[in-house]
């Protein structure tokens, strides 16, 4: 691995920000491989404006699936106060 893993036993938290760090050329590849989303809403999230809102959302489905949805809600939002807001 390049720093670039995703581990499985790893905290919610660290989890969603291990994906919020791979290269922005991965999150398709992600999308269509780590998640149970159909592939006409992995082309929506694609088509977003900005790379990082389509991670978002990827770091979201895949840390609900191992984590579940309220785990994953709250991912998000650490990640959004602390990591997000040091990089202001």
């Amino acid at each position: 691995s390049k720093g670039t893993g995703v581990f499985l036993d790893v905290s919610p938290n660290d989890m969603y920000g291990q994906i919020m760090s791979q290269p922005d050329e991965m999150i398709e590849i992600l999308f269509v491989n780590c998640t149970l989303l159909p592939l006409e809403k992995i082309a929506e999230y694609m088509r977003l404006e900005n790379p990082r809102n389509a991670k978002m959302k990827l770091a979201f489905e895949i840390t609900k699936l191992f984590h579940g949805n309220d785990t994953a809600h709250k991912a998000q939002a650490h990640f959004a106060n602390t990591v997000q807001k040091e990089q202001i």
